[in-house]
């Protein structure tokens, strides 16, 4: 990764979101993961179901409060945490920040460059607070 890319992964910080809709529109990035890649790294997913079907998601927004984007799964069936499922990136702007984020957040945790903030389902070093 060069320099200029580093930087604004590290400019980009965000926060997440908890207790809202997430943003359903058409997806800008996707990925195939392990279910327990995304929980270890994100934390477990909110669900919510929308016409029998069920919606696994992860919403961000930055740090100041402005623009965010969702991380949105509908999987079939989670059998486990070694299933695969599929995630989708949606933004309204600011897509290229979002998936350099996340990108290098899923795949820190997969080389075990860092150590996953969730595991088994037990919070590590992560806090939840009101975003000003």
């Amino acid at each position: 990764m060069n320099a200029k890319a580093q930087q604004e992964i590290e400019r980009d910080k965000f926060c997440r979101i908890l207790g809202n809709a997430p943003r359903v529109r058409s997806a800008r990035y996707s990925t195939t993961e392990e279910f327990a890649v995304f929980t270890e790294t994100f934390g477990p997913p909110e669900t919510i179901n929308r016409k029998g079907e069920t919606i696994l998601f992860w919403n961000f927004i930055r740090r100041d409060g402005t623009e965010g984007f969702s991380l949105v799964s509908r999987p079939a069936k989670v059998r486990n945490a070694s299933s695969q499922i599929d995630v989708h990136l949606v933004a309204k702007t600011g897509v290229r920040s979002f998936w350099m984020w996340t990108a290098v957040r899923l795949s820190a945790v997969v080389n075990s460059d860092e150590p996953p903030l969730f595991v088994n389902g037990t919070k590590r070093n992560f806090v939840v607070a009101r975003v000003q």
